[in-house]
């Protein structure tokens, strides 16, 4: 079996007892392999190594599983099967080639669910159950027009990579969920996108920090949701107005926040370009 260091299993890695731990293997041994295999085949990362974080994924579940909070340890596990196999994929980043239209399909998707969570619509991690419950929602919901939107704007990519909405979010669905959080990747290319195209400050300090690579230092300066708007509008392209509708707000509280975005991040220019 794998190992990690300094983390603890159960005694029989699976199970307190060995005729547990052999019968937990059994019944999910089919359910890994798929997984495993489905990852492998998106990602160009050995299916092998994959079942291997497969198994710890369900060691963990194992382990963490509470019964007197839940009586679904199968929907646990292969959560955690899953989560496994993608914190394994985001460290092999650089071997794992993801398109464009699925780092965006999955970045909607995270965004409808963190709306839908926040209202208190769903529970559900997985893209296809969020989705699923995102076509029940009351109309009368003060979210319905932020889902509605990040609804449509789904099928259009679904239909733009010649795929079905359901194919979309169950291949987006296993990437790791930090894929379009801060990166090399992102900054380098808000700096490419400005190159010889705009000359504004607001451009010019961007372009800085891509060039100075002063990722981890963005990381501590911005939350997700500011990072989140500079990627949308920067990185994809995305004017104020087809932004305005997805935050809830005019196009001209959009080009505010933009600025006001950059402005925090001229306050720490000193800090971020630190040596």
């Amino acid at each position: 079996m794998p190992f990690r260091e300094n983390e603890k299993f159960l005694p029989f890695f699976f199970a307190d007892t060995q005729q547990e731990a052999d019968g937990l293997l059994k019944k999910y041994q089919p359910t890994v392999s798929l997984l495993a295999s489905k990852y492998a085949r998106y990602t160009g990362l050995d299916k092998e190594d994959l079942a291997q974080e497969g198994f710890i994924g369900l060691a963990r579940a194992a382990r963490d599983f509470e019964k007197d909070r839940s009586d679904t340890f199968h929907t646990f596990a292969i959560y955690k099967i899953k989560d496994a196999m993608k914190e394994f994929s985001s460290k092999q980043a650089d071997n794992v080639k993801i398109p464009q239209y699925l780092r965006e399909a999955s970045r909607l998707a995270t965004k409808l669910r963190k709306i839908m969570a926040s209202a208190g619509l769903v529970q559900e991690n997985d893209f296809l159950s969020v989705w699923e419950h995102s076509a029940t929602c009351d109309k009368e919901s003060e979210v319905i027009k932020d889902i509605t939107a990040i609804r449509q704007m789904i099928k259009n990519l679904a239909r733009r990579s010649g795929t079905s909405v359901l194919q979309l979010l169950e291949r987006a669905e296993l990437f790791p969920t930090k894929m379009a959080e801060l990166d090399q990747y992102t900054v380098t290319k808000i700096g490419e996108s400005i190159i010889g195209t705009h000359t504004s400050t607001e451009d010019s300090l961007i372009h800085q920090l891509a060039t100075k690579k002063s990722i981890e230092k963005m990381k501590e300066i911005l939350t997700n949701d500011e990072y989140q708007l500079l990627y949308e509008h920067f990185i994809e392209g995305k004017t104020v107005r087809e932004l305005a509708p997805i935050l809830g707000i005019t196009a001209a509280s959009v080009t505010v926040k933009i600025h006001n975005i950059v402005s925090k991040l001229q306050k720490k220019e000193d800090q971020i370009f630190m040596p």
